[in-house]
């Protein structure tokens, strides 16, 4: 942490001063102001997180904030564990009534981050999740291309977790990891592989290819690939085979 003694005052008066200029930022600089309350040596500022709910909820369009922007948002708000579902069902409703080519400027992290955050917030949203499933299982390859492990192993997570059914999502997805070449797999961790198997576990998709890749991977490079694997990825590896 860069302040020790004064640290906590001084990010208060900062979020102070912001409270008081909202109508001021931009909307990447509300997401990066809510990163920034997120990390772990600035003091968390409840009553910040708050107000820029409201004001955002309070303004009639989202209009002006595009995918990274809007991913960034929930992002906070569910890593930093502030409930605004207000705020949370806008989003979606913007993104929901999106026409496709809007959609097309969102990439990998930014749909991987939104449906990981509303998961994670425990924020119902059926609609939104069938969207960004929907356009990214037809546009295939193309989209997924954008997805980068660590982005496709916390979309499939989170529609296991919100228990939100989309068969062909994960069978896209299956298939897209199924056909990389071995140096791509290579940049899989033992979380991603660990929350790939344990997603089309927990969510009842059978795909006896995909966990065929991914232990064949694993095993294939033995302890140089476990030794990424922490206890949890170990069990939730091990749980996922047995009850797949």
């Amino acid at each position: 942490p860069m302040f020790e003694d004064d640290g906590s005052t001084f990010f208060e008066i900062l979020a102070a001063e912001a409270v008081m200029k909202l109508e001021d930022f931009r909307p990447q600089e509300l997401s990066n102001l809510l990163w920034a309350y997120t990390k772990d040596d600035a003091p968390l500022s409840a009553g910040l997180f708050r107000l820029v709910a409201d004001h955002i909820t309070d303004h009639s369009t989202l209009k002006a904030y595009n995918g990274q922007d809007l991913a960034n948002i929930v992002w906070a708000y569910a890593t930093a564990k502030e409930s605004h579902p207000k705020l949370f069902q806008k989003i979606a409703h913007h993104i929901v009534t999106l026409p496709p080519n809007q959609l097309n400027s969102f990439n990998g992290q930014d749909f991987a981050n939104i449906v990981w955050s509303y998961a994670t917030a425990r924020e119902p949203s059926p609609e939104l999740f069938k969207t960004v499933a929907d356009h990214v299982a037809a546009r295939g390859n193309h989209a997924l291309k954008a997805f980068n492990p660590q982005n496709l192993a916390n979309t499939v997570w989170a529609y296991a977790t919100a228990k939100e059914s989309h068969p062909k999502l994960f069978h896209k997805i299956a298939h897209h990891i199924v056909t990389l070449p071995p140096n791509q797999l290579n940049s899989f961790n033992g979380q991603d592989f660990a929350n790939i198997v344990w997603s089309y576990a927990t969510a009842r998709e059978p795909s006896p290819e995909l966990f065929k890749t991914v232990a064949d991977h694993v095993a294939a490079r033995g302890n140089h690939a476990l030794k990424a694997f922490n206890p949890q990825n170990l069990a939730n590896t091990v749980w996922a085979y047995a009850t797949a």
